[in-house]
């Protein structure tokens, strides 16, 4: 089974108030799950994804602004499996355990 996830980020014209936290389920046989925001300062979005392990997520970031990325953080863990800041702009990983991962999109520190 693939989890697919594509975000589309713009940035924002207003100021948002925190990071938030969403989770992202895609829906069985369902080939993938788009989602859009926007990005504004440090403020960042957290996307929570169940999975588990054996399956593969995928994950696309398409925005207008180079300066929006994107890091994935295995279940339980403070350290990104991926950083998109340096590792590009999509991520394929079968991945090794079950659990809650999350995708976090943020703009890149130096144009926040």
């Amino acid at each position: 089974p693939i989890l697919c996830a594509t975000a589309g980020i713009a940035p924002a014209t207003t100021s948002a108030q925190g990071s938030r936290r969403e989770r992202l389920a895609v829906a069985a046989g369902a080939p993938e799950r788009t989602v859009s925001g926007r990005l504004a300062g440090d403020d960042g979005i957290d996307y929570a994804i169940a999975a588990r392990a054996g399956q593969t997520l995928r994950v696309t970031l398409q925005t207008g602004t180079p300066s929006a990325a994107f890091d994935v953080l295995p279940p339980r863990a403070d350290t990104a499996m991926f950083r998109g800041a340096a590792d590009g702009p999509a991520f394929a990983e079968t991945l090794p355990a079950d659990g809650v991962y999350v995708v976090r999109v943020y703009r890149v520190r130096d144009a926040a």
